[in-house]
């Protein structure tokens, strides 16, 4: 009797100390001030869109500015994300997060469905509340009368994570893989036109919705192809890092009502006694929230409308710098049907101190690399001058041209020679 008596406690305070040894840290609040209001983009073209778009005044009153996509919302697993929507349009705005826990409350009007919930009358301010939050990369967007509201840019990214550090979700014996020593967002969206006979060019969705002229939105189709609210040559600045020897995960979100498809390729190598492709793959661990029970293997991932992908990009094994392209396969890559454009950027790997770029040598900025450009540098060796892209030598030795790295230098005369090489076709970096 004794013994039991012992033994008792003794299992109940074994089992209080594993019960409080697994329970995670204490969820917070995160609040997170947004503000709905008008605002525009320039395209590459210097075309300017206006939009309607999520500004971030969590710092004070007014203090954000509107972009499209909205600011990036960070929170921890099992945190109460509140947000306090300020809407200074004319219309009603609300915002759902699909695939977090929600309480439907729908608005109707004549009869339809206009707001899936949480609606806040224009003018008006309100809390919205979501609780608890789950691990895994979101899309937050207005849930009112989602035709219009979501081509107007009304959509922003919400990263859940990481719950332990460096760990996107907890691992499972067939999904191992989701730690991380980086992170970078890539969201696709686009912006819609028609093209009016009458004043013979492509007007914007946007601008009619703006007019109030209340457009039928099956009448436009893509004008401008997007990543993070920006189209190529754009979306280069400041682009996508994965540096070498380390774990890069991109949280992959469409924001669009088309389907897309990334595609990430390179054709850099890393100098080995046999040559071979630069230590490089991307594993599809997760999607919506949801961790696969396997990691998908890929280079090219199907992204339906809404959908939001976790995708690994291991360069764990990588020697040394690369350069990897990031671009629908589905084409979509021109602005205002002119291509280069659209769905393109590019991933650069290499560490912080270094300026790596197969662009380089564009001297003068006109698109190519030609004798002018080369005569340029010369100047600049003589006059003791400098430009960062004629800052070409030395090249890495996955053949990128690298120059002096991000502090810059002097230029010598071993970089006209290397963009000579460039301009009559002798290295084709």
């Amino acid at each position: 009797m004794k013994f039991m008596q012992l033994k008792i406690p003794t299992l109940g305070l074994l089992l209080l100390t594993a019960t409080l040894s697994a329970t995670p840290a204490l969820a917070a609040t995160v609040t997170y001030n947004l503000r709905a209001d008008l605002g525009s983009i320039t395209m590459p073209d210097a075309t300017v869109v206006p939009v309607w778009g999520f500004a971030d005044d969590t710092a004070g009153a007014n203090s954000g500015t509107v972009t499209v996509p909205g600011p990036q919302l960070k929170a921890a697993p099992g945190d109460t994300l509140v947000i306090n929507l300020s809407n200074r349009l004319t219309v009603p705005v609300s915002i759902i997060i699909p695939g977090q826990r929600l309480i439907p409350t729908p608005t109707s009007a004549g009869g339809r469905v206009m707001s899936f919930a949480n609606e806040v009358a224009a003018g008006a301010t309100s809390a919205l509340t979501f609780t608890p939050l789950k691990a895994g990369t979101f899309l937050y967007e207005s849930g009112t009368n989602h035709a219009s509201q979501l081509p107007m840019g009304l959509y922003g990214p919400l990263v859940v994570g990481p719950g332990v550090t460096g760990q996107a979700y907890p691992p499972t014996a067939t999904n191992a893989g989701t730690t991380y020593d980086r992170e970078e967002v890539l969201l696709f969206s686009d912006i819609l036109a028609r093209f009016d006979k009458t004043l013979n060019k492509y007007v914007t969705y946007n601008s009619d919705m703006v007019a109030g002229s209340n457009p039928n939105i099956a009448n436009y189709s893509t004008l401008y192809y997007l990543i993070n609210g920006k189209s190529f040559p754009d979306t280069l600045t400041p682009g996508v890092s994965a540096p070498p020897g380390q774990r890069t995960l991109l949280r992959i979100l469409n924001a669009s009502g088309h389907n897309y498809m990334p595609e990430i390729s390179g054709t850099y190598y890393d100098a080995a006694a046999t040559p071979q492709p630069h230590a490089f793959s991307t594993q599809v661990i997760a999607e919506d929230g949801n961790l696969y029970r396997f990691a998908k293997p890929g280079v090219a991932m199907v992204l339906p409308a809404g959908k939001t992908l976790d995708a690994m990009l291991d360069l764990s094994g990588a020697g040394s710098q690369g350069y990897y392209a990031v671009y629908d396969r589905r084409l979509g890559l021109t602005n205002a049907s002119k291509f280069p454009g659209g769905m393109l950027t590019f991933v650069a790997s290499w560490g912080p101190t270094e300026n790596c770029s197969p662009f380089k040598g564009d001297v003068n900025g006109d698109g190519r690399v030609d004798l002018i450009d080369v005569i340029l540098t010369l100047r600049l060796v003589l006059s003791g001058g400098y430009n960062a892209n004629a800052d070409v030598a030395p090249v890495s030795l996955s053949g990128l041209p690298c120059g002096n790295g991000a502090a810059g230098g002097a230029l010598t005369i071993a970089d006209a020679l290397l963009l000579l090489q460039k301009a009559i076709g002798l290295n084709s970096y």
